[in-house]
């Protein structure tokens, strides 16, 4: 794995928390805790959560294309 990629993602990790099997595992859980949460914030909770699905898949993209540019190098 690409160092900057594997110092990325274990900066994001916590120790206080579990991890799923998946990703979709992991959104089915976090679903279920939304779902199980009072209405008014439940748009606001799905909310964040794509935010930062979408932050980190944008990073790990721009991680991968830095790391394909310097191959090319």
């Amino acid at each position: 794995m690409n160092a900057k990629l594997n110092e990325t993602l274990t900066g994001m990790q916590s120790g206080l928390f579990a991890t799923k099997d998946s990703i979709e595992e992991a959104l089915q859980y976090a679903y279920t805790v939304i779902d199980s949460g009072s209405a008014g914030s439940k748009t606001a909770m799905y909310t964040v959560i794509h935010v930062l699905m979408n932050t980190i898949a944008e990073e790990i993209k721009r991680i991968a294309e830095e790391n394909k540019e310097e191959r090319n190098d």
